[in-house]
């Protein structure tokens, strides 16, 4: 695996979701989930790691736990799993 790739999914995807959600005037709250998601399912797809990018989302990105952005992040890494096969 490259080196590069973790640094990629962690910065550029989570910028996408932000870009995304700003777009459609996402409040911030559902907009920080939103990151969170984004850079969970880049890392559980990287790593192949489900646990650990919902961890990472959560932990680093929203730095908080909260029921809503926990059940949200887990969706959104069961989501990666199911488009990519596996």
């Amino acid at each position: 695996m490259n080196c590069r790739m973790p640094r990629v999914v962690v910065t550029h995807v989570p910028a996408l979701a932000s870009s995304l959600g700003q777009g459609v005037k996402m409040p911030e709250n559902r907009l920080r989930i939103l990151v969170a998601c984004g850079a969970a399912g880049g890392i559980s797809a990287t790593f192949n790691a489900p646990i650990t990018g919902v961890f990472f989302g959560v932990e680093i990105i929203l730095r908080e736990f909260s029921v809503d952005a926990l059940f949200t992040v887990m969706l959104a890494r069961v989501g990666r799993d199911t488009c990519a096969g596996g």
